[in-house]
């Protein structure tokens, strides 16, 4: 499978106008309900998807949490998004 984006977990609020970067943004899913992402340990709100990889200045800046690398399976491939 062919990766397409950069994903990265919202924990702190839901995708949102401003609640992250703009540029390159592919596509943001927001969930129903906060969950607990196994993979990072914590809660969630969303995802975003990108079509670059982020600076570890918006990554910090927008409290983001890339997705680990051994999670590529379950998502960031071009029939996810």
């Amino acid at each position: 499978m062919e990766r397409v984006g950069w994903w990265y977990y919202m924990t702190q609020r839901p995708p949102a106008p401003g609640a992250q970067p703009k540029r390159g943004l592919l596509k943001y899913f927001e969930y129903e309900n906060r969950l607990y992402v196994e993979a990072i340990g914590r809660f969630a709100w969303g995802s975003v998807v990108y079509d670059r990889p982020l600076t570890d200045e918006e990554i910090d800046d927008y409290e983001l949490v890339p997705m680990p690398e051994n999670q590529w399976e379950n998502g960031g491939y071009k029939d996810e998004i």
